[in-house]
């Protein structure tokens, strides 16, 4: 990831935006300290201890992880029971090419970008990650679950992310995302699916009129005028100056005096 002719000084930056490993104790990972530490094929060969110390905690608040998820150990052992230099486990393959990659993005395309900033920006671990190890967005985890085990099931897991991580960086949990997903499952003529999600999305955000709007769509799509009339209604009465839902409101209402 570094190259071998740049000073430890000017590498810090870089090192510090790699992405994709854990954190561990650093005297663990060197079995003989004269020699220094094993099997380091993207970092420094001179690396010190402190330096892979601060580096791994790095990773470690950035994604979320603890060191069993690259390295072979239990974390119950001590560290000298590990094996850190083993290459066994997928997760410490990929961290070598995230961190060759978030380098080469630094130094050949971030450092091209102008700006005004008295510091230039960086790509490091938690511009993606955000704390978690699969940088996923909540509509993405989501979908996942509604096609594999159905809508419910992504309600359930909606609620225990919202429980686990909401007030994080993790993920979005505003109306956004649900919204998103709702609209991907209407277009799919996945109505009912929509209409659940959406509904779950009015329970967490009871002041939307954007909600409410695109429940009445739902609704309206789905066969149930008197369920799209009142989410219309609703959604008015949450904004007065929201055109479309005032619009398809006197519509929906100028048929049902007819």
């Amino acid at each position: 990831m570094i190259p071998a002719f740049t000073p430890w000084k000017s590498r810090g930056l870089a090192l510090l935006a790699v992405v994709g490993v854990l954190w561990a104790s650093s005297t663990a990972f060197a079995e003989d300290k004269d020699k220094g530490f094993k099997n380091l094929k993207v970092l420094p060969k001179d690396t010190s201890e402190d330096q892979l110390d601060e580096v791994m905690h790095k990773f470690t608040s950035s994604l979320g992880v603890r060191c069993a998820y690259c390295h072979v150990g239990e974390e119950s052992k001590p560290f000298s029971e590990w094996d850190f230099a083993a290459d066994t486990k997928l997760p410490k393959q990929t961290a070598r090419l995230m961190m060759q990659m978030t380098t080469d993005l630094n130094s050949k395309w971030v450092a091209q970008v102008k700006s005004d900033r008295p510091a230039p920006m960086q790509a490091n671990c938690a511009t993606c990650h955000h704390g978690k190890p699969v940088p996923r967005s909540l509509q993405d985890v989501l979908g996942e679950t509604v096609a594999q085990k159905g809508t419910a099931a992504a309600v359930a897991q909606y609620r225990e992310m919202r429980e686990k991580y909401y007030g994080r960086d993790a993920y979005d949990f505003g109306e956004p995302p649900l919204n998103t997903l709702a609209q991907q499952l209407s277009k799919d003529k996945k109505t009912a699916d929509a209409i659940t999600l959406l509904e779950l999305n009015a329970e967490f955000n009871p002041k939307s009129a954007r909600v409410q709007g695109m429940l009445g769509g739902a609704y309206l799509e789905s066969g149930d005028k008197p369920k799209a009339i009142a989410a219309y209604r609703k959604a008015v009465e949450l904004n007065p100056n929201f055109e479309p839902a005032k619009r398809k409101l006197a519509e929906l209402e100028k048929g049902e005096t007819k």
